[in-house]
């Protein structure tokens, strides 16, 4: 049987907390990769969770849990750090009361477990956010927490910053970015403060200019909506694909979106740098 009280053990916990918060160098994602092996049945994505969770803690637009729910949740959790803090295999969703008394006396003993030297109160704090993770729907697979694999783990991740112009739509101050990997053909857009829109009357589009493209022709990044005040995180949808991107650019159009812009209206654009595509008229 596999100590999990061994050094090798704790570094693969230092090691899945380090990369959740602030990510990894490419010599750490391999030992991370190798210590995986190892520990079989250590959940890598535990920590990357309980980090998406707090993204959706902060998101205005998720109601409030109700205090008894809440309180249900406080109880689990406990639960829950009782058996995984000691038994990290343990993946039971069901908790009992007699399950908790059984493994409190186990729990005493893990004092040498690194998540427990995070202090007692980050380490509850983690277990309710895991537990809250398994209640809420659809936050597996969020944008946010997608955005955030894509940051930590796309060795050709390009990143660029939206500026805004002087359309209405755009008038609060909108900021963000804009993350993209040709290598997988993913990217995703973080925006915040761009004006909310009606489905029924306008729409926004994605316009990504390709290097390898002509510029009349910039390849359709999918249309979206805002529909909340503050920070959104918005998937990329190309439908065609993109090597080079040179400016990504976002017009107001007609529900359902356009072939083709004639870019009356672009409230925000993020570009490599000034070039040809700089003018989008």
């Amino acid at each position: 049987m596999i100590s999990r009280t061994s050094d090798r053990y704790e570094r693969l916990q230092d090691l899945l907390t380090d990369r959740a918060i602030e990510g990894l160098g490419i010599e750490e994602q391999l030992e991370t990769q190798q210590l995986l092996r190892e520990y079989p049945d250590v959940d890598a994505d535990a920590f990357d969770r309980t980090l998406a969770m707090l993204d959706v803690g902060q998101n205005p637009a998720v109601e409030p849990v109700p205090a008894e729910l809440l309180d249900r949740l406080h109880e689990q959790a406990d639960r829950w750090c009782d058996l995984n803090l000691t038994d990290p295999s343990h993946t039971t969703p069901e908790l009992t009361d007699q399950a908790a008394s059984q493994s409190s006396a186990a729990t005493k003993s893990a004092g040498s477990h690194s998540f427990l030297s995070w202090g007692g109160w980050l380490a509850a704090a983690a277990c309710l956010l895991i537990a809250l993770f398994a209640w809420m729907p659809g936050t597996s697979n969020s944008p946010n927490r997608a955005m955030n694999k894509l940051v930590q783990s796309a060795p050709d991740l390009m990143m660029l910053n939206w500026d805004a112009t002087d359309d209405p739509a755009a008038e609060a101050g909108v900021s963000g970015e804009v993350f993209w990997s040709s290598a997988r053909q993913e990217g995703y857009m973080r925006i915040r403060n761009l004006k909310m829109n009606d489905p029924n009357v306008e729409q926004y589009q994605l316009w990504i200019f390709d290097q390898n493209r002509p510029e009349a022709t910039p390849v359709d990044g999918g249309v979206f909506d805002i529909d909340r005040e503050g920070e959104v995180v918005i998937p990329i949808r190309a439908k065609l694909p993109v090597e080079k991107p040179v400016m990504f650019a976002v017009t107001v159009e007609q529900p359902g979106g356009v072939v083709v812009s004639n870019r009356d209206r672009i409230p925000i654009l993020a570009q490599v740098n000034p070039g040809p595509c700089e003018d989008t008229n």
